[in-house]
């Protein structure tokens, strides 16, 4: 294989403009994850609550609106390859504001995670319901880090397509991200916060709502659900996780 054939293998639409690539490439990622959500069915029979362990770490991965856990089936496959993380996904649905899915988690985590410390890492949506349930529902008692990929911390102006009660949340203006912001200007919570924004993400805008939250970093060229695909967002994700923090 020439290096001509292998860089258009490893890049679809490397001929292409760069708007053009980054669409091809936010379009593979789409129908990609898509074709994977099925296979929740399997994560379900196969996840059982973790044992009593007061000094276990476990990762708990949080997806996003219109979503479920099987999106997070590459990252969980790369963090299990180093078989250094615990991995648990927890599930919530469509029709569950971000404040009733904050709760299901609280529950879920009681159940599930039976001693020992918590890092929750999100997409999209899934960072405001991590978010509610640390700084409303006691969840920094447990959780040392959240690390958030494309959450619309400030909302995204996309949502005012939409009609239910969650697209109203979601919105800029909403009553549901103005309690949010007011939150974090009274939070004493020792989480670390991380947020990983795709600079080509086009579903939070205006993109600097993705970096309102702790510390930022920006992946090149990834949009929103790019970043669920991403070695470069794996490894960054990895890295995070492996500091150690203390309790």
């Amino acid at each position: 294989m020439t290096s001509r054939q292998k860089a258009q293998w490893n890049d679809p639409g490397h001929d292409a403009p760069p708007e053009t690539r980054l669409v091809t490439r936010e379009s593979i990622a789409a129908a990609a994850t898509m074709m994977l959500l099925p296979f929740d069915l399997l994560r379900r029979k196969s996840q059982r609550p973790l044992p009593r362990d007061p000094n276990q770490r476990t990762v708990v991965l949080i997806h996003g609106l219109f979503a479920n856990p099987a999106c997070f089936l590459p990252m969980r496959a790369w963090l299990a390859a180093g078989r250094r993380h615990r991995v648990l996904s927890f599930s919530w649905s469509p029709r569950d504001s971000a404040e009733v899915a904050a709760r299901k988690l609280r529950e879920f985590l009681r159940i599930n995670v039976r001693g020992g410390r918590i890092d929750l890492v999100t997409h999209s949506m899934g960072g405001l319901i991590a978010e509610v349930f640390i700084e409303a529902l006691g969840g920094d008692r447990r959780v040392d880090r959240c690390i958030n990929l494309g959450t619309p911390h400030g909302g995204t102006w996309n949502a005012a397509w939409g009609l239910g009660h969650v697209h109203r949340d979601l919105r800029p203006n909403s009553k549901f991200i103005a309690r949010l912001r007011e939150r974090r200007k009274n939070s004493r919570r020792r989480v670390a916060f991380t947020a990983i924004v795709g600079d080509a993400d086009n579903v939070v805008l205006p993109r600097l709502s993705a970096a309102t939250r702790g510390r930022k970093i920006r992946v090149k060229d990834t949009g929103h659900l790019g970043l669920l695909w991403s070695p470069a967002v794996f490894r960054i994700v990895n890295r995070l996780l492996l500091v150690e923090r203390a309790h």
